[in-house]
């Protein structure tokens, strides 16, 4: 399954596992917090920023929801990136998946 395992800000830090190794080559997308995501964190470092995330199919548990990109696909992160986005993901209503 495709996970997000990484992500940079705009400055281009990347957090995560930017280097993990995939089962196949990753693409990128992008995600962005701001105010239209319902769980989204003003206080968040990365409150208002597009972020690139690095996605593929990758090994390992799945965090928690899943996080709609910019492409608009639903994806769920790997633990990791769960942490760190912890409560500013954006938001999936289950009802949303068809």
């Amino acid at each position: 399954m495709p996970l997000i395992y990484a992500f940079a800000d705009e400055s281009g830090q990347w957090y995560g596992e930017p280097d993990a190794r995939t089962d196949r080559d990753p693409w990128t997308d992008e995600l962005v917090m701001d105010e239209s995501q319902e769980d989204a964190v003003p206080g968040s470092p990365f409150w208002g920023k597009r972020l690139t995330v690095k996605i593929a199919a990758i090994e390992g548990p799945a965090g928690g929801d899943g996080s709609r990109v910019a492409g608009g696909r639903v994806h769920f992160t790997t633990a990791t990136v769960e942490q760190l986005f912890a409560n500013w993901r954006p938001y999936v209503d289950d009802d949303d998946e068809a």
